[in-house]
């Protein structure tokens, strides 16, 4: 098995045993862990292909960096705007409903949602 085989193989592992969402940076940090001479354009270039497959999701967040999902069961996220964490929610989408709001400009394939606010434990530490 080639060398890239086994990396690509190794981060999608990680991102099926993870719910937190890791970073590209995260991801080459803990699979420079086992593979030591990996780049970060390699780590790129699996994640992009992991997408294109439909294996793993980019969650992106508003002025910051992208984050990683691996695809499990449909579900949204919603995020914390002081700590920057992740979170998976289930919720049903009214296809229909968000299709009418659109309008005919464009015809719905698949939805999915940010939800931002502040998590527990940024309210117990008193953070806005």
């Amino acid at each position: 098995m080639r060398q890239g085989f086994k990396q690509r193989d190794y981060i999608e592992s990680y991102l099926r045993e993870t719910r937190s969402h890791p970073t590209a940076q995260e991801i080459f940090e803990h699979t420079r862990a086992a593979f030591p001479d990996v780049s970060l354009g390699t780590v790129y270039r699996n994640l992009d292909r992991l997408i294109s497959e439909n294996i793993v999701k980019k969650v992106q967040k508003t002025g910051a960096c992208d984050r990683y999902d691996y695809v499990r069961d449909r579900h949204n996220h919603a995020l914390c705007s002081e700590c920057g964490r992740i979170f998976d929610f289930c919720y049903p989408l009214d296809v229909a409903a968000v299709q009418a709001a659109i309008g005919e400009d464009i015809s719905i394939k698949d939805a999915d949602f940010l939800v931002v606010g502040v998590c527990a434990d940024c309210e117990k530490r008193g953070d806005k």
